[in-house]
C-alpha cells in the first residue's frame, strides 16, 4: 500500500465512507463525483486526482500533501 492510499483510507473513514465522500465532493465541485470514482482512486490509480486533493482535504482535514505528496509540497518542510 502506497502512503497516498493510507491518506486516501484515512479521509474515507473521515467522511463516512466511499459514497458519502464522493457525496461531499460533489456538493462542492463542480462534476459530480461517483462513489465508483472514489473506488477506481483508491484501488486503480492509488491516489485521488490532484485537482480533488484540495477538496478532500477541506472536506475531512487530511492535508493535500498526504493524498498527493508529488504535486503538493509539504509548506511547513524546511527549505533546503
Amino acid at each position: 500500500m502506497t502512503p497516498e492510499q493510507s491518506a486516501l483510507i484515512e479521509a474515507i473513514k473521515v467522511a463516512g465512507g466511499q459514497s458519502e465522500l464522493a457525496r461531499k465532493l460533489t456538493e462542492i465541485s463542480t462534476k459530480p463525483v461517483k462513489q465508483q470514482q472514489v473506488w477506481n482512486w483508491l484501488h486503480r490509480e492509488k491516489k485521488p486526482p490532484a485537482k480533488q486533493a484540495s477538496a478532500i482535504e477541506s472536506i475531512t482535514g487530511i492535508p493535500k500533501e498526504r493524498l498527493r505528496p508529488d504535486v503538493f509540497q509539504n509548506a511547513t518542510a524546511p527549505a533546503a
